[in-house]
């Protein structure tokens, strides 16, 4: 399949949204006791990239804006067997029944539209706590609009579809399976501390220990490549074995080596790709507030004095500068007497 059959279905995916999904959210909030809450308008567009999701704004504070994306490599995925693993409404097709559990390209997509607009119903009706999108608020909203529509859509996008000349797989043993997940089908057992390699959107590999293994997530401590130096949270099917040659981390400046922090304590870390260094100013469980006191100046996006909360493990000992914040201090200190001396 071309790439710019995968934008079709994408605009189809969109006119699907607008056209049938979005007419029954008003029925659902006028049957739910919310016909005060306000849909606002909504907007679909093809993306790029992989991230398909919801934005909102509110016009003049009150009226909101909703904007739905359907990326493009996002549906190449959904037509890969394993590829198509990596992504949260593959899961609830198979965890939650969705669909009946019948996992295929076309339901997954199907699934993909009712999953995205059931988060603008939730913003609408205020069900989003926590940081938590994916609650239980959420899935009941989500398993509403299923039963009412699921095998519309599911109808509507493989009829559509169909009349642009693009047949969706409907069949899964007839998935088919791309470069990326042939190269993830060999995928090493995860165990924490297994030092393992990471396939990038953009293709490139990342190389990091897992600090924490899970079937469908894992926590990847970066020692080489892009993410170096930083722990993230990443699908666990695209996680592979290291390549001949590859380097392995260095047990003397491991990322995942604990250091116990205490408050008063120089470190340095990395944001944006800015050095930042500083001293510790409190310490948690698992994370640190630091004081910002120096950094590369020519180029930094950060303000010296900011306070940053920063995981334990992405922070280094020392700074450049280890009496930094005692000049710092003098510094203030003289700048405060100029000023009394010039009034």
């Amino acid at each position: 399949m071309k790439l710019d059959d995968y934008r079709v279905i994408a605009q189809i995916m969109c006119d699907i949204t607008r056209e049938v999904v979005w007419p029954y959210l008003q029925t659902i909030m006028k049957e739910s006791g919310y016909e005060c809450c306000m849909m606002g308008e909504l907007v679909t567009r093809v993306g790029s990239g992989r991230r398909s999701c919801l934005r909102w704004t509110f016009v003049d504070n009150f009226y909101p804006k909703y904007t739905i994306t359907y990326g493009v490599k996002t549906i190449m995925d959904k037509h890969d067997f394993r590829m198509t693993h990596c992504y949260l409404s593959t899961s609830e097709i198979k965890d939650r029944g969705y669909y009946e559990g019948r996992l295929e390209c076309a339901t997954s997509l199907a699934h993909l539209i009712l999953h995205e607009v059931s988060h603008a119903l939730q913003v609408s009706i205020d069900w989003k706590r926590d940081k938590n999108h994916h609650n239980d608020d959420f899935y009941a909203i989500l398993s509403g609009l299923s039963e009412r529509c699921d095998q519309e859509v599911l109808d509507e996008l493989i009829r559509r579809t169909a009349l642009e000349g693009i047949e969706l797989c409907v069949d899964p043993e007839t998935y088919t399976l791309s470069e990326e997940g042939e190269m993830m089908l060999d995928q090493p057992r995860l165990e924490v501390n297994s030092v393992v390699s990471y396939l990038q959107n953009d293709g490139s590999r990342s190389l990091g220990v897992i600090m924490k293994a899970g079937e469908d997530w894992s926590s990847l401590a970066f020692y080489h490549g892009n993410f170096k130096g930083r722990i993230y949270k990443v699908p666990s099917c695209r996680i592979g074995h290291l390549h001949p040659g590859e380097p392995r981390p260095d047990p003397r400046t491991d990322i995942t080596q604990k250091i116990d922090w205490n408050v008063g304590d120089y470190c340095h870390f990395y944001k944006d790709g800015d050095y930042l260094g500083g001293r510790i100013v409190e310490v948690n469980k698992k994370t640190c507030l630091v004081r910002v006191l120096e950094g590369n100046l020519d180029k930094m996006r950060h303000e010296i004095n900011s306070i940053f909360k920063v995981h334990s493990l992405n922070l280094k000992k020392d700074c450049l500068l280890s009496n930094v914040f005692d000049l710092f201090v003098e510094a203030v200190r003289s700048s405060h007497q100029q000023k009394r001396l010039a009034a």
